[in-house]
């Protein structure tokens, strides 16, 4: 298997990893999800989103029957396709250890335990293999 090595700074890891939930969300049919990445005013009238987000979702349930039913859609991840997993895992990856370095930054752990206290979000978990692909490994650069 070929691998390999990206280095990033934490912002471009959290680019990264938003745009990887977004792919995966797609795939899994949370068409809501992602569309909350899409640029606004900050002016916004989330009732009148909320019906827009529920109308984009109708129209693409013509397209993919019994997949696709609107709001409330969610095939669940290990329904996805292979494309959708791999995100997913990646995402998680990314997420938990941009987590945890934050943790440490912020002398809430030293790394080597979890405060359940301060450390309640899923961003901590470890991350749970879903798709064919190995999960990656993600490595600060100035501790490796």
């Amino acid at each position: 298997m070929t691998t390999y090595t990206l280095t990033l700074t934490a912002s471009q890891m959290h680019v990264l990893s938003r745009a990887a939930e977004v792919l995966a969300r797609l795939g899994i049919g949370q068409i809501p999800d992602a569309l909350r990445e899409l640029p606004n005013s900050g002016d916004i009238d989330w009732s009148a989103w909320h019906d827009d987000c529920e109308a984009v979702c109708k129209i693409m349930s013509k397209h993919m029957p019994n997949k696709i039913n609107g709001w409330n859609s969610n095939l669940g991840i290990n329904n996805a396709d292979n494309g959708a997993r791999i995100a997913w895992d990646l995402h998680q990856v990314m997420r938990h250890r941009l987590a945890w370095d934050r943790a440490i930054e912020q002398g809430i752990t030293d790394g080597t335990a979890r405060d359940w206290s301060q450390m309640m979000g899923v961003c901590y978990d470890e991350p749970m293999k879903t798709a064919a692909e190995p999960l990656a490994v993600v490595e600060r650069a100035d501790h490796a």
